[in-house]
């Protein structure tokens, strides 16, 4: 498959759709929730079902001391999810609920819409547009409860707080002793299923003896997190990614290589123009990319100029967190193919070559410390122009120009407005 094909198909799954549509339910829900406590005589919590029916709550907290549970040398992977997915989904089949807090109270979310964080901690995202590409940003976090039906009301029993880590698995809960035992019970069969070398039970900072029985796991986990025929298609959009670094292994530093294995030197001096930006980094790059630069990792040395660039399909890259735009540093890692932000990642720079791709004109790489906020490289004079104008409308940004940019737009006898 094509790489304009993989995009077009990654792009348009149905799941984006999806995750926009359950963001907006759950900002109504949660105005409602608002509503009804402003106007209720007792202040008590309220519970949102995924039919939009509105319960009180007859707990609105759970005094009973906090229970906590690790399952170790868990494989990331279980059952074709992610091993963390695949115990809130057993947990869901055996009648918990998802659910995130707004204001006072819970709304039940749908399990298709968890995602996972760089903590690797379950959230409903909220989702974005960068570069034409959907991008996930973890908002509320998810818990899961158990209720019981008390006449018109619920009950909330029992809360369980789960994260993973590499290779394990946790749970923190907090509620009723029975609803409690019930949960190990259920966690420590699901861990026995992974293959855990070891759960480890706490109450407080207090060790316990794992002496509750295991419970039947229910035979088919409910599915959470992004669906498998999107992930398959993540799996081939970085396979994208790699085939560009590994084109690029073979040439010599100091060059760019396109997938293509077109191969340009790149011109020195290296530092002539910096881009500095404020908070807007990501709308730096956007700006940038629209004026036809494409998105390059340098790979090698930056600061001893021993580096090449390779570029990479524009469908590969994603805003960061400390840097305005990144890679994942491992394509292959199965929190990378389940949309998972990994750290640590690839910083991205930029590339702009001619249109008969025969001389570079310009390109920059991100200053190696994130609280620079910096774009370092080289432009052409022929270009700087166009460069200052189309990044004027970006707030906080500026260009700077170094005096041998100047000595050598002189040379070149070319007018310069910057």
């Amino acid at each position: 498959m094509s790489p304009e094909a993989v995009y077009r198909k990654f792009v348009s799954h149905p799941w984006w759709n999806a995750l926009k549509k359950e963001a907006e339910r759950v900002r109504e829900m949660s105005m409602a929730i608002k509503a009804v406590w402003a106007l209720a005589r007792n202040r008590t919590f309220w519970f949102v079902t995924l039919g939009g029916q509105v319960m009180p709550l007859r707990e609105s907290s759970l005094p009973h001391p906090s229970w906590s549970a690790e399952a170790r040398r868990v494989p990331p992977v279980m059952g074709g999810s992610l091993s963390i997915f695949s115990l809130i989904g057993h947990f869901i089949a055996a009648g918990w609920k998802p659910v995130v807090q707004q204001g006072p109270g819970f709304v039940e979310i749908r399990p298709e819409a968890i995602v996972l964080d760089m903590f690797r901690d379950p959230r409903l995202p909220e989702l974005r547009s960068f570069a034409g590409l959907p991008v996930i940003s973890p908002s509320a976090r998810v818990y899961l409860i158990r209720l019981e039906e008390d006449g018109r009301a619920c009950r909330r029993v029992c809360e369980a707080e789960l994260s993973a880590s590499e290779d394990a698995v946790s749970i923190i809960l907090r509620g009723e002793p029975r609803a409690v035992r019930a949960a190990i019970s259920l966690f420590s069969a699901w861990a026995a299923k992974a293959g855990a070398s070891d759960v480890q039970v706490t109450r407080g900072s207090e060790l316990v003896p794992r002496g509750v029985p295991d419970a039947e796991l229910p035979e088919e986990p409910v599915p959470v997190g992004p669906p498998r025929d999107l992930v398959e298609l993540n799996a081939k959009r970085l396979r994208f990614l790699k085939e560009s670094l590994r084109a690029v292994e073979k040439s010599p530093p100091g060059h760019v290589v396109w997938p293509d294995g077109a191969t340009l030197p790149l011109p020195r001096p290296a530092k002539t123009t910096a881009i500095y930006y404020g908070g807007a980094g990501d709308k730096v790059y956007e700006t940038l990319l629209g004026l036809g630069f494409e998105p390059a990792v340098f790979v090698g040395d930056v600061a001893a100029r021993n580096f090449r660039l390779a570029v990479v399909p524009k469908f590969v890259i994603m805003p960061g967190t400390a840097f305005p735009v990144v890679v994942p540093s491992d394509p292959d890692s199965p929190w990378t193919l389940f949309l998972a932000p990994e750290m640590p990642t690839r910083r991205v720079g930029l590339v702009l070559a001619d249109r008969e791709r025969k001389r570079v004109l310009a390109y920059f790489a991100p200053a190696r410390s994130y609280k620079k906020r910096t774009l370092h490289g080289y432009c052409d004079p022929g270009v700087i122009s166009m460069l200052a104008e189309a990044l004027s409308d970006v707030e906080e940004c500026r260009v700077s120009l170094s005096p041998r940019f100047l000595v050598e737009a002189l040379s070149q006898n070319t007018l310069v407005r910057a």
